[in-house]
């Protein structure tokens, strides 16, 4: 990796993410139309299998990379092997992270060798735009579409389809 603000530096800075990792599929996956034979690279994915498990049954693999939720060993093989990944999903995860800035650095790293689309979704929770801490981290109470501007500063033609952000890269 390069200089840059790494996603686990990211993480360390909004004081962790790991409670917000949740045991099932997130919506997302089930809105995409994905290749058979192709990689995912689920940036931010969390601890559990279940949507490495739903893309396996379309022919998927899903390689997640979350240096909160994952062992170091793990991440620096998904990290390497995510540059042969077609899309990158990065679901529920911006919505914890406070900063503009650091989710823009996030969302940059989502940009892979071989990625031709990035595909984000966010909780809004009460979608009032003030951001709270929970039982469990921090939430924006954001919706989708206040991300919008944000992305398309980095990425201009990035639109919302289908209650996601997609980037065609």
């Amino acid at each position: 990796m390069d200089n840059k603000k790494t996603y686990k530096d990211l993480i360390k800075e909004i004081n962790g993410s790991a409670k917000t990792s949740r045991n099932f599929v997130a919506a997302g996956f089930k809105l995409v139309s994905w290749k058979k034979g192709s990689y995912n690279f689920d940036l931010g994915g969390g601890r559990f299998e279940k949507s490495t498990e739903y893309l396996a049954k379309k022919g998927v693999t899903n390689l997640i990379y979350d240096p909160y939720n994952r062992s170091s060993k793990h991440n620096n093989i998904t990290w390497t092997a995510g540059d042969e990944a077609e899309t990158t999903t990065i679901f529920n995860v911006i919505n914890v992270i406070p900063s503009q800035q650091e989710r823009l650095d996030l969302i940059k790293q989502g940009k892979r060798k071989n990625t031709r689309t990035i595909y984000i979704t966010a909780y809004e929770k009460d979608g009032t735009g003030h951001g709270s801490q929970t039982r469990d981290g921090w939430q924006n109470n954001m919706k989708l579409v206040d991300y919008l501007p944000e992305i398309q500063s980095i990425y201009p033609s990035a639109y919302i389809k289908k209650r996601m952000i997609i980037i065609n890269v």
